[in-house]
């Protein structure tokens, strides 16, 4: 976890394992010591289905930023993971490989109905991708069980010199951020992509288009799953709403 800001916040957040919290009212910005320095914290925690969901449930100030993970089991195993496109390698040797590619296919275990069992009810699980070929395997899926029809991936933006852009309907994925228009810099989308996406009772928030191309995408959608509401989120490098 980073601090981005160079003007020390006035907000906190929680993090929570599993839907317990681990961490109440975390500054970042005072833990780690000042703007861009790195924060690591450590959790002992029980996983008896075999899964570690991380979550934020609330955000006081600002947004919160997640840089990387490790997971370490009872026997050993140790997995690490970033949050971005391209494998780390930290001072002391150790890869650390980007979440989308990450060989388990634990999310397929979180959204396939049968394995939802007691947690299969009126909730929302949100599955982030880059936007790209994490997105697309996630899509591509969920065609396979015949939740939703899938085409393919728009495409990326491209050049610097062809345009792309997002844009919002209102919703309350997007509540307290401008919508109903193209999304400007309060959402801080560095590159584009999208999918070509629909299905029965689909919402589709976030579009997508690029300069030459006819198609359009969708790049945030909640999508109805067996009793739960799966938002994915594949705007890249955007901030995510907590």
């Amino acid at each position: 976890m980073t601090a981005t800001s160079a003007v020390p916040p006035s907000g906190s957040l929680i993090l929570a394992i599993n839907g317990t919290t681990v961490a109440k009212d975390l500054d970042i910005f005072a833990r780690a010591g000042g703007k861009d320095r790195a924060l690591v914290e450590t959790f002992v925690v029980d996983a008896p289905e075999g899964t570690i969901r991380l979550s934020v449930p609330r955000v006081t100030s600002d947004h919160a930023t997640l840089a990387a993970v490790e997971l370490r089991d009872s026997a050993g195993k140790v997995v690490r993971a970033v949050f971005r496109d391209k494998r780390h390698t930290d001072p002391a040797g150790n890869v650390w490989r980007p979440i989308s590619q990450q060989e388990d296919d634990y999310w397929k275990r979180t959204l396939l109905p049968q394995s939802n069992g007691r947690d299969a009810m009126a909730r929302c699980v949100v599955l982030l991708t880059t936007g790209g070929g994490d997105a697309e395997q996630m899509a591509a899926f969920l065609a396979a069980q015949g939740l939703v029809t899938y085409s393919g991936p728009v495409g990326p933006s491209g050049p610097s010199w062809m345009g792309f852009w997002f844009f919002g309907r209102k919703h309350g994925l997007l509540a307290g951020l401008p919508s109903d228009c193209v999304l400007d810099w309060p959402y801080q989308i560095a590159s584009g992509n999208g999918l070509m996406l629909s299905g029965s009772g689909v919402e589709s928030v976030i579009g997508y288009g690029k300069d030459h191309d006819p198609n359009v995408g969708v790049a945030a959608a909640i999508i109805p799953l067996a009793g739960v509401k799966l938002c994915s989120w594949g705007c890249p490098d955007s901030w995510i709403p907590s």
